[in-house]
């Protein structure tokens, strides 16, 4: 999966291949789904980003200090978003979800959690630790519902966008109807 260095995608994208995700095209999911998707996931995000860096931020770094913090303000809203959050994990993971969906809800709750801080583990550079900590630090004064809407706008739009066209998709989330098509 790309890295999109210089934004907040560096930690939202990195976290969201799941195996699934590169296979063949999926059915898209709705921004809906991708705002509970976002809001089930940061704080695992944000705890993983937090132990990944660790070593390579000064103690100052937003993430190091506050984090944990804030993963946990996060956490309080990972229950209320799992409805909309399992429906996109089960059209993301394809034929797979038929599976995914008979699990019980907790065992697939940790599966992803796991998923998710792995991959991240992964994909994140320690070169981005400092940007993303940044960009953590600015969007800690907005509730969880706003943030998680706002990565998912971004997500949207990047996905979405021609330039995103050139290679596989992380997340293929629904167009959304343009104003101008609504009023044809």
């Amino acid at each position: 999966m790309k890295l999109f260095p210089a934004s907040v995608l560096a930690l939202a994208a990195l976290a969201l291949p799941l195996p699934a995700l590169a296979q063949a095209a999926k059915p898209c999911i709705t921004p809906t789904e991708a705002k509970g998707l976002m809001t089930f996931a940061l704080p695992d995000l944000i705890d993983a980003a937090a132990t990944k860096c660790k070593a390579g931020l000064p103690a100052e770094a937003y993430l190091a200090r506050s984090g944990s913090e804030l993963a946990g303000r996060y956490r309080s809203f990972a229950d209320s978003s799992w409805p909309a959050a399992k429906a996109a994990i089960i059209k993301i993971a394809g034929p797979d979800g038929k599976m995914m969906e008979a699990l019980p809800d907790e065992a697939t709750k940790a599966l992803i959690g796991a998923g998710l801080s792995s991959e991240l583990a992964k994909g994140l550079k320690p070169e981005n630790c400092t940007m993303v900590s940044e960009v953590l630090e600015q969007l800690a004064p907005l509730p969880p519902a706003n943030t998680s809407n706002l990565i998912g706008i971004i997500l949207e739009a990047v996905g979405n966008s021609k330039k995103a066209g050139a290679g596989p998709k992380a997340l293929n989330i629904c167009q959304r109807a343009s104003a101008i098509s609504a009023s044809k």
